[in-house]
């Protein structure tokens, strides 16, 4: 890029407009972002991708040398857990501990791993085109279901993908109804088992919320050929390892913390359990409360107003719908972006039957 294209970027104008403070805020946020915390359940995720190398190098016929066609059939890892578990980035994160499974560039590129999103059209066509484009492979016209397949499989044996991610795979898995999800279920379950039986058998990561698991419940070959692990919520036990984090992190941003034990709660209960977004919503009250600190030459403390403001900005929510600020707070449905009040409908039917 020249000087010239570089000065009529907008965002050469956004760069210089900002302030030192703003400058301050940024490199918080950055460090918020790639910040990343390790967990027992990372280890096992290290173990199952270490086993699906293995899977790669084993040869089905032992009297003969390894290749690609002397290899066993593949197999899967599904990862579920809800939304803000912390999936994508420990997959990442695992992934980047395997140096083989780095791609290389020169006259003869490989791309032994391929990460791609599923596409929100849930059609074998769409999978496999959304895989061909991840190869590089151009696309300028738009062929039928088999030409896309064997375009690929031709791509992934040139390029050496033995493995392939599939993130956000629940968007696969719809219908309008529960025979239309399950048909959806089992076409795809189809489509990722022909990859794992093909002469040139590819082993797979899927991640994805609950739906996810309609790939084994609904197909019984591919479920033999799978395994899963899946992000529980924050558990009791995990609370003071989750307080143990948050206080040295916070101690790292020049922040004295010293949680009580409801305030984690209340934390993980604003997260929906959630430890990835419980995380995410900590590193933004630091954020919230520096800024605080800052501008009112109050005490560097991480407090529970910093923890409301961030939970406010997320769901514009009032005080009695605040987790952080209502003594009611068990009582808030988290599940969904905007908050509400449980509804005790039990007790609510009992009392009608009583009438």
């Amino acid at each position: 890029m020249t000087i010239e294209s570089l000065v009529q970027d907008p965002l050469f104008s956004l760069t210089a407009s900002r302030s030192e403070q703003d400058w301050d805020r940024i490199e918080q946020a950055e460090r918020a972002a790639s910040s990343y915390i390790t967990t027992p359940r990372d280890a096992e995720l290290n173990d199952r991708i270490d086993g699906l190398i293995r899977r790669v190098l084993t040869r089905k016929d032992l009297n003969a040398e390894l290749s690609r066609e002397n290899r066993l059939k593949g197999r899967a890892e599904i990862i579920v857990g809800g939304s803000g578990a912390g999936k994508t980035r420990a997959i990442e994160k695992a992934i980047l501990r395997q140096s083989s499974l780095r791609p290389t560039d020169g006259a003869e590129p490989t791309r032994p791993l391929l990460s791609i999103n599923a596409p929100e059209n849930p059609s074998p066509r769409a999978l496999y085109m959304r895989l061909l484009n991840a190869t590089g492979y151009p696309l300028v016209s738009v062929p039928s279901t088999e030409v896309v397949l064997q375009r690929f499989k031709s791509q992934a044996l040139k390029l050496g993908v033995v493995i392939i991610h599939v993130d956000d795979a629940a968007n696969l898995i719809v219908g309008q109804d529960s025979f239309r999800r399950r048909r959806a279920a089992e076409r795809m379950a189809a489509c990722f088992r022909g990859l794992m039986e093909d002469d040139n058998p590819i082993s797979l990561i899927i991640s994805g919320l609950d739906p996810v698991l309609d790939l084994v419940r609904y197909d019984e070959a591919f479920g033999r050929r799978a395994e899963v692990l899946n992000f529980y919520p924050v558990r009791e036990n995990e609370i003071k390892s989750l307080a143990r984090t948050i206080h040295d992190r916070a101690k790292t941003a020049g922040l004295a913390f010293a949680p009580e034990k409801e305030m984690i709660e209340r934390l993980v209960h604003a997260a929906s359990g959630q430890l990835g977004l419980a995380l995410e919503m900590s590193w933004q009250a630091m954020a919230v409360a520096t800024e605080r600190c800052t501008s009112a030459a109050a005490p560097r403390n991480l407090e529970s107003v910093d923890f409301a403001a961030i939970y406010h900005r997320r769901t514009a929510c009032g005080f009695g719908l605040n987790v952080f600020e209502t003594p009611d707070w068990r009582r808030i449905d988290t599940s969904e972006t905007i908050p509400r009040i449980l509804d005790d409908r039990s007790t609510q039917a009992s009392s009608r039957r009583r009438k």
